[in-house]
């Protein structure tokens, strides 16, 4: 059974992991009347999430590199304006590492097709448990360099 410090620590868990009711009176004894265990807690609440902006530079086709480490979902806002290309991901198991497309289990490369300007886009699942990545603008597993500055937002939830 946890301890009192192990609970506290633990505030997202304890929150999302259902305590026994010896759990639940451990825990109750060290904060009194800060907790109730009526209520469910949508656990996508809690998780931590962080958004990061990252850029293809004029002429370019490859943002720099984002640090996906304890992430696993992902959306991606669009710059407002697009040269016409795929989005495809590089990815890379260490920082400065060597990186590269990103393809799912049959194969094929993991892209978005012809994403629209200032659209947002929940990335594919695939991606869970990538450590680094770059947003790449492709078009048939080739680099197209873009017209001018490109900025994304992407958002990286636990």
């Amino acid at each position: 059974m946890p301890t009192v410090d192990d609970l506290v620590s633990e505030s997202l868990v304890r929150a999302v992991v259902p305590m026994d009711a010896a759990e639940q009176e451990l825990f109750t004894a060290s904060n009194p009347g800060e907790v109730s265990f009526e209520h469910d807690v949508d656990v996508n609440i809690l998780r931590q999430t962080r958004y990061q902006q990252v850029t293809i530079r004029e002429g370019e086709a490859v943002t720099a590199e984002i640090d996906c480490r304890g992430y696993t979902m992902f959306t991606l806002q669009m710059p407002a304006d697009w040269t016409l290309a795929n989005i495809g991901f590089l990815t890379a198991r260490q920082s400065g590492g060597t990186f590269r497309p990103y393809h799912d289990a049959s194969g094929e490369l993991l892209e978005l097709e012809t994403p629209t300007a200032g659209y947002h886009y929940e990335l594919p699942t695939n991606l869970a448990g990538v450590l680094f990545m770059q947003i790449w603008s492709e078009r048939d597993r080739h680099d197209e360099a873009q017209d001018d500055e490109r900025v994304f937002t992407i958002t990286l939830k636990a």
